[in-house]
């Protein structure tokens, strides 16, 4: 090709030249084929070319592509591509000086990222060349741009959010000169602006071109703020105030980013490579993601998404790059990142034109969705810039809208504050102003943080909608995210301004103006009388018998919050309609304006405000608050430690500090890790309320969340520096200084005398009465809050004390002094780590040494509790061995009661903090401290806001924990790479609710069984193999005999590798391959052996550790392996590993090269719980049906669900090409087993075996037979006992049939339907019961797997089906002979020992309470009134209250009665009694003790026995009277008894059915009844009939434990679904059922007529709902309604043509649906527990019950959103349960009968609305304005259905 590439100066020649950089001579082969244009005419400044290559030589390629990229940039074509486009530069502007710099750039990006972050997606670069070409990877075969159309997914977004991490990253931990190589932010800012003043000159003519779509836009607010050049440099160069400049790729879009491609052509979430960086540069960390979200992503994704992108990248950067996020908030960040999102927003909207014509290129459809895309994003980020007064007009604001000036109406019943508003009170701070002011005024002063944090955009959505119904013209323009935005807005700057000058500054200057009040309230209260919508004020009025404050501790309900915005909005709809002149005495200016104005003034006054609240001074700190110096009072009854302290002792460290200092050195040496962590905020807090209480005037400025940050920095700095020093440093010197203490000890003693002093026994011989705490288990939760209240009242007496306690309290041993002694500290540290390398071997000296120099940093980070609380008396050595608690007489032992606390020595002036952290970290439990700390914290300062509440009234608790928090879980476990927010993000995936929870975490080492927890990480500091055991240790094989010798000749398989105890591997290895009896008997001098080889090898390390210590280790982690290791082994690190192959390369090659990344698998600990069967006996046979039947639901599962899980796991020949792995040598196998146990196999013939199974092409024959029958389904792969695990029966400690768990799925494949069970029955079944069962137990299993996957098995008979499993059996049989020596070495170990535990099942018992319904003929004559005499009378003969009461109860029998007709394979049917239950079965009484006793005298009430089941009176019986213990534990035993007697009665009838397939029907109609009686309120009495003249129906009272929703409140999604779900149950067992239900009901032709009936009116019940509630229905269009509801069978019957007709309830709304009450929220749970009011019931479509539902009880908005999801779930779950009618039905045909049929009901409520809120409403307005919000956006949605 010596012509030139298009009209470029690119000639092949060019090509070969450039690529003989990256393949030498073998450019020399090229030859360029072709080449193809890409991008033409599509705005790219580039000419961009598809070259095709072909090597010269035949076959010969020498790595050299086929076909690449080559791109080259030309000024010319660059400036007349943008010519084209309408941006017009010169050849001397920025932008076309910056072309060559742009190729330069590209180059450069590509040379460095390849070479130094290689793992990032970027195509091979090539070549590079002077002429500005580059050659790359042609990276479109295999994948593709996301379409700009559809945008990217979540999956992709995330996806591109790590990867502008990963890039981030990179540039800021490499040591690559990268900064010098690519473009300054400055530089790139120049090109920046000469863009934007294009775009911003072409937006004229882009509304010219798209009128319509971009009405909304704004040209002169985007000219304003395009204009400001200092507010784009901002964000150019504003991030580097918290984040340095990191590597931008700068034109970060769709068309530039590349996903690979699936098997459909379709673009996954697996990124290919990114493309263009010629416009890389260094800048903002927000540029590119923010660039994203221009126009790669929807609108409706970027609202939904934007935040959680950023959270997923601001995570990952937090991971790869730690050191330079440690001073940057999420929150700061995150406001930084939307500034830039909204200012590149609005800059697109003037590149509209261009890029249209650019990128759509003729689609007019992608135009359009491009032009709404870009006006859409411009209007959300236009929010961003505007004033609440372009949002609405000035409104008549409160001022001091808060809870004590609004007055409750009280509750006559519980004489407290009802939610119900009586009056808002003192107006004098009244003027124009924000419509946001007062809501965000209420929410900071008077609501609960948790309440304000998790409701705030309800409440102002609340307050949108009551502003929507109030003043419709002026909401109608205004949407909701620009009211959401001007609130966000002004929270912040109200909690910031508002908060602290209120009362300081404003408020006094008020109380001067009492005209003012006067004059609001007389205005208000003339004006109500004209205005409609006017406040209804009690205004001047005593109020105190009605009326009160709310709680002002607890802040506003959320039920009183909502009260007062709607008043509020009331408020302000009046001030904008009234014609009165409120504004003549409500000041004009705003009270931000009033700030702002008088700034100087204000600041001299907030000086003056300031100064008035003294910061907390010094306080007395004993120095070493400890256990041991603590002396409690003596429990006489206990002889132990009680609770109240008598005497703090050991004085000596005494001096002045932090108030928080003693608590802190409590919590850390004397109180249990367990107890801190769980109650370490509730001891600050009890401590912050003892010194509010102890010094008012000191704690009234100080607020308990300030406190609580000063703990929570005190406590860290108290574990790592006070800890390790204390004893080596601080200690020796203080006891040289024996008159400190004496002093100390002296004064307090005097100090006694003061009021709130500490009551001390100082000096006094203590040992008869008290004794120190446990100093192995550490101190008790009792004894632990003592302490802290102790500490409290040191603390608050030193605040208040007139003492000079200063004076003897040394001041410089506070933290920061330690800064000063950086030096000898961190030498004694080193020595410490060095004896102790053990336990200390994970800290970095140099961090710490480096940390402590940095004297200030270390004082800020140390010091700053005295911004919270001044410096306190600190103990100084607070642990339990300073500690004496009062001993309890009777028993000998400390008690929780303090005697006294000693040791003093150490005491000193420091942080409040200081004693409790030193107590809990060495003196309490782990598990313990981990469990209480944050209670411990909550009591300490609980305490001191009772002792001195006014320096603790403005201390936060909250915020002090939450910094707490963050500090513990981001500390490095144990010096590995896993961190507590690590581990809290793998089980957010898990246990949501539970993460959130999650604020502290700790690693313990292997060995150390106290305070360990399953679901944590043990991160102990060895190189553990991981897997150590026989078949992973090779050894040399003995020329003369060919068996393995004694020399070990390698190691394999390390995928488990792992840092961990010394004691693992050999624990392991004793405990799968050795003997028993070998164990036992050497347990001790193999680890001698050890010990001595250790101490050859590493002497050094070796020299201070003795035997004792190592076999103690050992002897601990044995059980502990035993327990824990056995059965999750494999979760924690083999499947993980397998995906990393990588990681077993590395160990194996280089073992001490690499650090490996952290892998793990989190899981439950079920040892407590359940435990393996005994292999020895092998399985019994009930275990071994339930073992089949959980193999049958596992098969099911994978027949019947749309995962796709066979991507997960490997194929069938995947699986047997490993099998064949392993049989290798089977011959020798054979033969050293037959030689090591000739007295059992010596019968076997080794060479016939071998023959069989080595025949590979048989083998697999005979392994894939089955897929003749049945498909594949998962297998689990290995599938015995010891993976089983079977809960433990409470009563006798053994192990039971019923299964806990299966574990162990790392061999999983697609496989056999027989393979499982087969395996089960070779490996864990002694011979005699295997013969005796097989067949029992796989006919259990085949009966329930055709009963829950009939489609794939419902053609399969029992014989082949049972002749494959026989086969797999033997097959089995032969594997395992091969492999006995191995196998029963492998499983002569002991079985794991696990506790019992009992299942929470819920059954229906004996009702407490019941409720009666007794219909009313009321109700249906107030419903007849509306209708026309015509049809009064047909009305009446359909809802005849006779017929809707049969028909209820023909329902509630109908359905506690159903039973499966499967009984009839086994039992026929028999004479049921029907309602066996206790109340029917007369006892005979025992005339002895006149008591009920065993024998049955009768059984009466015979009216609903029927033929049946012969289970089902039993079931009954169990159900209804029998708890659940009595229940699990007898049921087998009495159905045994009743089977036996049964084939003593009928043997003709019985004796052909086994036992075990009669108690199979048992279980199963158990299980079905018990579904039934949650399902449906129990039915407890059947309506009356006949002679008695009441009708009632009685059924169960659910209301103890669940309620409905009510109709205020819109059903949440998760309550949704799970009424779809139950519906699709309802519905598939009326269509599967024998049951005739058909004849018990109306069909659908009979409801059908009871709408004629509704409909005769129509236009006239239609008028008169439109004319009564015209705000809302003005938009409906009576005469399409009237003629769209009159074609009622077109409308309602079209379903019978999809699905038949199912079972309809007919009056499906919440009201009749009681859900589950959560016992710790009090609020609706998602889970149902009854459906009532059955009398609507009948045949009818299986659309109706749902979209009646979504009719009804569904906010418009969660009905958008969730319609289809929801549906989904239904048609998913009718497709599993009822398959034969299902499977020809598609979703989209089903869906849309369901669409009509709710926009069917969406316009029967707004023809009846009239009706229905009188009827719903009460006169309620809140219940009217909600209903009639949904009535009409469910108009609205389906007048577009029926296109009115």
């Amino acid at each position: 090709m010596a012509s030139a590439l298009g009209d470029t100066k690119v000639k092949e020649e060019h090509i070969k030249s450039a690529l003989k950089f990256r393949f030498g001579n073998a450019e020399e082969q090229i030859q360029v084929l072709g080449s193809e244009r890409i991008g033409l005419k599509q705005g790219f400044l580039s000419h961009i070319f598809r070259v095709q290559l072909k090597s010269a030589e035949n076959g010969k390629n020498d790595g050299l592509p086929t076909r690449m990229v080559v791109k080259t940039m030309e000024e010319g074509h660059a400036l007349a591509t943008l010519e084209r486009l309408g941006m017009k530069f010169s050849k001397k502007s920025a932008a076309a000086l910056g072309m060559g710099e742009m190729h330069n750039s590209e180059c450069e990006a590509y040379d460095i990222l390849k070479k130094e972050a290689p793992y990032l997606q970027l195509p091979e670069c090539y070549a590079t060349w002077k002429m500005a070409m580059i050659c790359l990877e042609d990276v479109s075969e295999f994948s593709a741009c996301p379409s700009l159309i559809e945008g990217v997914s979540e999956a992709q977004l995330m996806r591109l959010a790590d990867f502008v991490a990963e890039l981030q990253a990179w540039s800021l931990n490499t040591k690559s000169d990268w900064k010098k190589r690519i473009p300054s932010a400055e530089s790139t800012f120049a090109r920046f602006c000469a863009n934007v003043e294009v775009f911003a000159s072409r937006l004229p003519d882009a509304i010219k071109q798209f009128p319509e779509q971009m009405k909304a836009v704004d040209l002169q607010k985007v000219n304003a703020i395009l204009s400001k050049k200092e507010n784009l440099f901002e964000i150019f160069v504003g991030h580097r105030k918290i984040f340095p400049d990191v590597f931008v790729h700068g034109d970060f879009w769709a068309y530039n980013i590349f996903f690979a491609l699936d098997q459909n052509g379709k673009t996954t979430d697996k990124l290919s490579a990114v493309i263009d960086w010629q416009l890389c540069h260094q800048g903002s960390f927000s540029e590119d993601l923010g660039r994203l979200f221009m126009c790669t992503v929807t609108p409706s994704v970027r609202r939904k998404f934007l935040k959680s992108a950023f959270s997923r990248y601001f995570d990952r950067m937090k991971k790869l790059a730690p050191q330079y996020l440690q001073q940057v908030s999420f929150e700061q960040a995150y406001a930084f990142f939307e500034k830039t999102t909204a200012y590149l927003n609005v800059m697109f909207i003037g590149a509209v034109g261009p890029a249209i014509n650019t990128f759509c290129n003729g689609n007019e459809m992608l135009a359009k969705i491009f032009v709404e895309r870009a006006v859409e994003n411009y209007v959300d980020a236009i929010s961003q810039f505007m004033s609440y007064r372009e949002v609405m007009p000035d409104v008549l604001v409160h001022g001091d809208y808060r809870a004590s000036n609004m007055l409750f109406k009280i509750d006559s019943g519980t004489n407290t504050a009802s939610s119900q508003l009586a009056a808002i009170i003192d107006w004098q701070m009244a003027h124009q102003g924000s419509f946001a002011e007062d809501i965000c005024y209420l929410m900071i002063f008077s609501v609960n943080i948790g309440l304000r944090r998790s409701k705030m955009k309800n409440v102002v959505r609340h307050y949108f909608q009551q502003m929507k119904k109030l003043v419709p013209s002026i909401m109608d323009s205004i949407s909701f995210d620009s009211v959401w935005h001007i609130f966000e807005k002004t929270l912040p700057w109200i909690t910031l301004l508002f908060a602290p000058f209120i009362v300081k500054v404003v408020l006094p200057a008020c109380k001067n103006e009492p005209a003012a009040e006067s004059l609001i309230l007389t205005s208000i209260s003339e004006e109500y009388k004209d205005a409609n919508n006017a406040m209804s004020l009690l205004v001047l009025q005593d109020l105190t018998k009605v009326a009160r404050s709310a709680d002002l501790v607890n802040g506003l309900t959320e039920g009183q919050l909502l009260n007062c915005v709607e008043a509020i909005a009331k408020l302000q709809a009046w001030s904008l309609i009234t014609k009165g002149d409120w504004k003549s005495f409500a000041r004009r200016e705003s009270l931000l304006d009033n700030l702002f104005e008088n700034v100087d003034s204000l600041i001299t006054d907030l000086q003056k405000a300031v100064e008035s609240y003294q910061i907390m001074p010094d306080v007395l700190v004993h120095g070493d608050y400890k256990a041991s110096n603590i002396l409690f009072k003596v429990d006489t009854g206990t002889n132990t430690a009680s609770s109240q302290i008598a005497a703090i002792i050991d004085w000596q460290l005494v001096h002045q500090g932090s108030f928080a200092e003693d608590i802190c050195y409590l919590m850390v040496f004397s109180v249990n890790i367990g107890l801190r962590r769980s109650k370490m905020k509730n001891v600050v807090r009890h401590y912050f309320q003892q010194m509010k209480t102890l010094v008012p005037s000191i704690m009234d400025c100080i607020s308990f969340d300030s406190v609580w940050h000063i703990f929570e920095k005190t406590l860290p700095w108290t574990t790592l520096f006070i800890a390790p020093f204390v004893v080596k440093i601080i200690l020796p010197a203080c006891k040289n200084e024996p008159a400190s203490e004496s002093i100390v000890l002296t004064s307090l003693a005097e100090g006694c005398k003061e009021a709130n002093a500490m009551s001390f026994l100082v000096l006094q011989d203590l040992s008869k009465v008290a004794g120190s705490a446990d100093i192995i288990n550490g101190l008790s939760e009792d004894q632990l809050l003592n302490c802290v209240e102790a500490i409290a009242k040191l603390q608050a007496w030193s605040l208040i004390t007139k003492r000079d306690w200063n004076s003897f309290a040394p001041g410089e041993y506070s933290p920061d002094k330690l800064s000063d002694e950086a030096d000898p500290a961190v030498a004694e540290m080193g020595k410490v780590m060095e004896l102790y390398s053990e336990y200390f071997g994970s800290l970095n000296l140099k961090d710490i040494a480096g940390f402590m120099k940095d004297k200030e940093a270390f004082t800020a980070q140390f010091m700053s509790y005295r911004e919270v609380m001044p410096d306190v008396l600190v103990h100084g050595d607070y642990r339990a061995s300073n500690i004496l608690f009062k001993v309890g007489t009777g028993t000998n032992t400390a008690s929780s009661q303090i005697a006294a606390i000693i040791d003093w020595q150490m005491a000193h002036q420091g942080s409040f903090a200081e004693d409790i952290c030193y107590l809990v970290i060495f003196s309490v439990n782990i598990g313990l401290r981990r469990s209480k700390m944050k209670s411990v914290v909550r009591h300490y300062f609980q305490q001191m806001k009772t002792l001195v509440p006014t320096i603790m009234a403005s201390a936060s608790f909250d915020s002090v924990w939450h910094v707490f928090e963050k500090t513990l879980m981001n500390e490095k476990l144990c010096g590995t790479l896993l961190t507590g927010e690590t581990l809290k993000s793998a089980l957010a995936e898990v246990f949501p609710e539970a993460a959130q929870n999650l604020n502290g975490v700790s690693a313990v080492r292997i060995g150390e069984g106290k305070g360990f927890l399953s679901n944590i990480l043990i991160m102990p500091d060895v190189l553990v193999h991981g897997d150590y055991r026989a078949s992973n240790i090779l050894f040399k094989v003995d020329n003369e005999t060919n068996t393995t010798s004694s020399q070990l000749a390698a190691i394999i398989d390390w995928q488990t590798v792992h840092q961990g105890s010394f004691a693992e591997d050999i624990c392991y290895l004793m405990m799968f391959n050795v003997n028993v009896g070998l164990r036992r008997s050497k347990m001790k001098n193999v680890v001698r052996h050890y010990f001595q080889q250790m101490k050859t090898l590493v002497p050094t390390i070796m020299a201070s550790v003795s035997f004792d210590s190592v076999w103690h280790i050992f002897e601990k982690t044995l059980p502990w392996l035993t327990l824990f290791y056995t059965p999750y082994i494999f979760k924690v690190s083999y499947p993980v590993c397998k995906n990393e192959p990588t990681a077993e390369s590395t160990v194996v090659s280089n073992l001490a090269e690499e650090e490996n990344p952290m892998v793990f698998i989190a899981m439950e600990d079920m040892s407590p719980h359940a435990e393996t069967p005994d292999l020895t006996s092998g399985l019994t046979k009930g275990q071994l049906i339930n073992c089949a039947e959980a193999v049958a639901a596992l098969q099911a599962w994978s027949f019947n669900t749309q995962y796709e899980w066979r991507k997960e796991v490997p194929d069938m020949l995947t699986h047997a090409d490993r099998v064949f792995s392993l049989l290798g040598s089977i011959e020798k196998q054979l033969q050293a087993s037959i030689k090591k146990h000739p007295e059992y196999l010596g019968c076997v013939d080794a060479e016939k075996i071998s023959a069989a199974l080595c025949d590979k092409t048989k083998t697999i024959a005979a392994m894939t037979a089955y897929k003749k029958v049945v498909p594949d389904v998962l297998v689990h792969g290995d599938f015995w006992a010891n993976n089983i695990l079977f809960e433990v029966d409470s009563k006798t400690n053994s192990v039971s049939d019923r299964i806990a768990a299966i574990i162990d799925w790392q061999v999983c494949h697609q496989g056999s339907f027989a393979e499982d069970l087969a395996r089960l029955y070779s490996y864990s079944v002694n011979a005699d019961v295997r013969r005796s069962t097989m067949k029992d137990v796989f006919r259990h299993y085949f009966d329930k797997i055709q009963m829950w996957a009939p489609g794939a098995m419902s053609s399969v008979s029992f014989e082949i089906a049972y002749h494959i499993f026989e086969n797999a059996v033997f097959h089995n049989a032969l594997t395992l002979v091969v492999y006995a020596t191995y196998f029963s070495d492998f499983l002569a170990r002991d079985n794991p020992t696990m506790q019992a535990a009992l299942l929470r099942r819920q059954t229906a018992t004996l009702p407490v309470r019941i409720l009666v319904k007794i219909p009313k003929q009321e109700h249906i004559d107030k419903l007849a009134v509306t209708l026309g005499s015509e049809m009064t009378k047909k009305f009446y003969e359909l809802f005849n209250i006779r017929k809707l009461a049969r028909i209820e109860s023909t329902i509630y029998r109908m359905l506690s009665t159903e039973e499966m007709t499967e009984f009839r394979n086994v039992i026929p049917e028999v004479f049921v009694h029907g309602d066996f239950w206790a109340n029917n079965i007369l006892f005979e009484v025992d005339s002895k003790t006149n008591s009920v006793g065993d024998r049955v005298a009768g059984i009466i009430d015979w009216q609903m026995s029927h033929q049946g089941s012969f289970a089902a009176d039993l079931c009954r019986l169990y159900c209804t009277n029998v708890d659940p213990d009595m229940r699990r534990s007898t049921m087998k035993e009495v159905f045994l008894c009743y089977f036996k007697r049964m084939q003593t009665l009928a043997p003709e009838k019985v004796n052909s059915t086994s036992f075990e397939r009669a108690y199979c029907i048992f279980e199963k109609t158990m299980s079905y009844n018990a579904l039934i009686m949650v399902m449906f309120a129990n039915q407890l009495s059947n309506m009356a009939d006949g002679r008695n003249s009441v009708k009632f129906l009685a059924i169960e009272d659910l209301s103890p434990r669940a309620r409905t929703t009510g109709l205020m409140h819109s059903l949440t999604k998760g309550q949704l679904i799970k009424c779809a779900e139950t519906l699709a149950v309802l519905q598939a067992w009326s269509l599967n059922t024998q049951y005739e239900w058909k004849k018990e009901l109306p069909d659908a032709k009979v409801f059908l007529d009871t709408f004629e009936a509704f409909l005769s009116s129509v236009g006239t019940d239609l008028e008169n709902s439109v004319k009564k509630y015209s705000t809302h229905l003005k938009c409906v269009d009576v005469e399409k309604v009237c003629s769209t509801l009159g074609n009622k069978d077109k409308e309602l019957m079209e379903y019978r043509k999809v699905i038949p007709d199912v079972f309809v309830h007919g009056d499906f709304w919440a009201s009749n649906i009681l859900f589950e009450a959560d016992s710790k929220t009090n609020s609706t749970s998602d889970r149902i527990a009854g459906i009532i009011d059955w009398q609507m019931s009948h045949q009818g479509s299986f659309a109706e019950d749902l979209s009646r539902l979504y009719s009804f009880n569904v906010d418009p908005e969660v009905r958008r959103s969730t319609m289809k999801e929801v549906f989904r779930r239904y048609f998913d779950k009718m497709q599993m349960l009822a398959p034969r009618t299902m499977n020809s039905v598609s979703f989209d045909r089903a869906y849309g009968v369901f669409e009509r049929a709710t926009s069917y009901y969406a316009l029967m409520m707004v023809t009846f609305s009239k009706q229905f809120i009188e009827a719903l409403a009460y006169g309620n307005p809140s219940t009217e304005a909600v209903l009639l919000n949904r009535i009409a956006g469910n108009y609205k949605d389906a007048a577009k259905f029926f296109n009115f």
